[in-house]
């Protein structure tokens, strides 16, 4: 048996090897942090529905009132590759004015964002959102004036009667 150590040699071919390893490693990891690789159409469309599902929740999170968290939320692609087409839906729990618990539904547009480098992001479309919520008041609105010139229109031949 051999009980002698390692030679000196083979500990410095094995370090250098190490060695050489890390620094290929590390070049490697610089050129891939240079020149990213172009995205595949898989790796894109998944982070698209991650980035579409984290703008509904940062949604709830800002502007709902009370807010306590989100009982469910789900990005309905419509059989679509373009999120402009999608819908969102989050079921939201918030505290009310009284100290309960109540739940709202609200439904979500897309559209994409550009970042400096060119790169497509999505976003929820606060003007969509707007314009639905403007036209949802305003046909409120004709219903609940609807309403009135009805109940009037029956007082007024009540009183003909």
């Amino acid at each position: 048996m051999n009980d002698h150590p390692a030679s000196p040699k083979i500990v410095q071919i094995v370090l250098l090897a190490i060695g050489g390893g890390i620094l290929v490693a590390a070049v490697i990891y610089q050129i891939n942090k240079e020149f990213p690789h172009e995205e595949t159409n898989v790796e894109k469309m998944t982070r698209y529905r991650v980035e579409a599902n984290t703008a509904m929740l940062r949604y709830c999170t800002n502007e709902i009132v009370g807010f306590h968290h989100a009982v469910s939320a789900y990005v309905d692609e419509l059989n679509s590759d373009d999120p402009h087409r999608w819908n969102g839906t989050v079921m939201a729990e918030y505290i009310n004015h009284f100290g309960g618990i109540d739940w709202t539904n609200l439904v979500f547009p897309f559209k994409f964002d550009t970042d400096g480098s060119g790169r497509n992001h999505v976003e929820v479309d606060f003007v969509t959102m707007a314009k639905r919520e403007v036209e949802a008041e305003a046909n409120q609105k004709e219903a609940e004036l609807q309403q009135r010139l009805e109940n009037f229109s029956n007082a007024m031949n009540n009183a003909n009667n």
